[in-house]
């Protein structure tokens, strides 16, 4: 279905990510864990759950399970609006943190 998916797990570099809980900006928001904050932002980025398995050395049941969360948490219907509803709640920004850590 996405033949170029590998490109873009090569790209994502969870070492280089950023402080997650500086991304926690609102105080009546959700609590997310850490986990699923790095699964947000890997959804944000276009990744495919077999990418964020593989680049989080996780099962892909297990993706499954954090994104299930997270749909619940936020009160999301699929991955697209939890990322949407994340940004309106400033939970995460629009912008990738890692790609401002490069410039």
């Amino acid at each position: 279905m996405h033949e170029n998916s590998s490109a873009s797990s090569s790209s994502y570099d969870v070492n280089s990510s950023p402080d997650i809980s500086s991304l926690r900006k609102i105080s009546g928001a959700p609590h997310l864990n850490d986990r699923q904050m790095m699964i947000l932002c890997m959804a944000r980025e276009g990744m495919a759950n077999k990418e964020i398995a593989a680049v989080l050395g996780i099962s892909l049941a297990s993706v499954k399970r954090l994104i299930h969360s997270l749909l619940r948490k936020l009160k999301a219907r699929d991955r697209t609006h939890a990322v949407i509803t994340a940004i309106r709640l400033s939970i995460i920004s629009i912008e990738s943190e890692i790609d401002n850590d490069h410039i």
